[in-house]
Formats: C-alpha cells, structure tokens, sequence
C-alpha cells in the first residue's frame, strides 16, 4: 500500500555505498516515518520507497524512535490517577500567555515485598494557557478509553482544572494535591497569627514578640 506524500526537506546527502540513493535521516523524516506507521494503514516498504532507501536502512532508522513511541502509548494507556497543575514559564519578555498547563501521571506502582509503593510522578504533556478550556481540550483529544481508566484526577484548587474534570472525568475521584493543602492550612494559620497579634498589641509583630518568634514552629511543628 502507498505512502502518503512525502513532506519536503525530510532527507539529505548521499549514500557512501555503491549507487543507490539512501539518505542520511533526519530527526523530522524518523517523526514522519514513525507517525505515518501509528497513524495510517501504510506499511515500512511504502515509506521505504517514498524514502528512496531500502526497508532495512528505514527500519534500522526508525526501530528506536517506533519502540520508545510505543511504550509510551502502553504507559499513558494505564494511567489511573492524573494530576493537573498551573506553571509560569515564562516571568518577562513579550510573549502574552505566559502560563502552562502540566498533565502528570501519578499512578502508582504495583506494592513491593514489603507491601508499600513509592511515590511516582511522569510528566505526560505541557499545554500552553491555564484555564479550562485548555485542560478540557486535552482530556477529551485523549479519547473516552483513556478518561474511563482515571480514578482519581489532582488539581490545585483553581475551578477551570474543576470544571474540565468534572466534565471529561466524570468517573474519578477529584482530590487537592497535598502541597496546596498544605500552602493553604499554612497560610490560614500564619493569617489567623497576624490577626491575634493586631488585636492584642494593635501592630505588627516585632522580633522580640512571642507570636513572631513562634511563627516558624507554629508552621513546622508535628504538633
């Protein structure tokens, strides 16, 4: 079966043996090659020809990138707890969107001998934007057998992450990561510190006052 059309600027040079035109391949040509066999009914002898190489130069190009690519897919098919969250990647310059989106898996592995499992995190895709609409749109490009295997999806609490989750996942368990709990108790308990500090004293905390000298333990104490 026939190939589709060759994008142009994929392949350069020339073969240092005999006369045949086999190609130096280039990091675009081993993409193309390797989404034309995941993506579309074509087999490695078409794309060889569309190549102008033999199928064991294309394979030997194109065995690497296809293994990884596959085992990629096989990881992302058994993600059962998905995490979202918000990063600035950029803090200046000209662009206007200067947030991402990071998807995360955060499935854990099978329990060892000693019946506990580590903590795991792999990166699984940045989108450029926060907001819904973004987190939305992927989750549905994923498709339903994917969204159908998720059983509990993280978030900061941001309502866009919500409402994308509410409406892709509706099976998982949506839960607040533990490091925004954890800002979040901090800060509450640091802002209720500030207000006994104002109604007893009437001014900020000093270095020598109690409160402001307990601020730290009142954050990192186990008790």
């Amino acid at each position: 079966m026939q190939a589709t059309l060759l994008p142009p600027g994929l392949v350069g040079g020339r073969d240092a043996v005999g006369s045949t035109p086999a190609k130096h391949f280039t990091t675009r040509a081993i993409t193309w090659a390797v989404n034309q066999l995941l993506t579309r009914d074509v087999v490695i002898s078409a794309l060889a020809r569309d190549l102008q190489v033999g199928w064991r130069t294309l394979w030997k190009a194109i065995e690497g990138p296809l293994q990884e690519r596959l085992k990629e897919i096989s990881d992302q098919a058994s993600v059962e707890a998905l995490g979202l969250d918000e990063h600035v990647w950029r803090h200046c310059g000209p662009h206007k969107n200067r947030m991402i989106t990071g998807v995360v898996d955060h499935t854990r592995p099978k329990r060892g001998k000693d019946g506990k499992t580590k903590p795991f995190a792999r990166l699984l895709d940045v989108q450029v934007g926060r907001s819904g609409a973004v987190a939305e749109d992927w989750l549905a490009s994923q498709g339903k057998e994917f969204a159908s295997k998720i059983r509990i999806a993280a978030i900061d609490p941001y309502r866009g992450y919500a409402n994308a989750i509410s409406a892709t996942l509706k099976e998982a368990d949506m839960v607040v990561d533990i490091f925004h709990v954890t800002k979040l108790a901090s800060q509450a308990l640091d802002e209720v510190r500030r207000r006994v500090q104002q109604d007893t004293l009437g001014r900020r905390g000093h270095a020598k006052d109690p409160l402001y000298r307990a601020r730290r333990l009142l954050l990192t104490g186990a008790n």
